[in-house]
């Protein structure tokens, strides 16, 4: 499941970032002269206006995406089984109000016996992701070593 959630995250980052790194670079995507002579276009109403992303006639904006990988901490001992708790992840250039998606990195999480993975995330404070996690697993544990605190993560503003 966590190999489907990598790809998806791959996928996804890919995406955005082709989309805004050919948006940044051109004033005016569809112009006589750019790479992309009749526009670039998702269906037939995508727009690049102000080095900002809109995809979509009602979507939001994409000003901004950046993404990363931080090895989150703790502040409990216990990890009691059926039970969440937010991990707190260093995460450079993210602010308060910015959109974030993130799973966990290592693979092996249900494998090695625990039943962690991310139920939710948000951008806590500047340079801060706040990443809630589940021990969807029967056994409390103490023992979450930082292999399973990483956290791949991905935000757009």
């Amino acid at each position: 499941m966590n190999k489907i959630h990598e790809w998806i995250n791959t996928l996804l980052i890919l995406g955005v970032l082709v989309l805004v790194l050919v948006g940044s670079n051109q004033s005016d995507l569809g112009a006589i002269g750019t790479r992309f002579p009749n526009g670039l276009a998702v269906g037939t109403t995508a727009s690049v206006t102000q080095n900002k992303l809109t995809i979509g006639n009602s979507g939001t904006a994409i000003g901004n995406a950046i993404f990363g990988n931080s090895t989150c901490t703790r502040t409990g001992a216990a990890f009691a089984a059926t039970t969440t708790e937010e991990w707190i992840c260093a995460s450079t250039g993210v602010t308060a109000g910015d959109k974030v998606f993130a799973s966990l990195d290592y693979t092996n999480v249900q494998a090695d016996g625990f039943g962690l993975y991310v139920t939710g995330v948000r951008a806590t404070t500047s340079n801060v992701i706040g990443v809630r996690v589940a021990n969807g697993s029967t056994v409390s544990t103490s023992t979450i070593n930082a292999i399973y605190r990483n956290v791949n993560w991905f935000v757009v503003r």
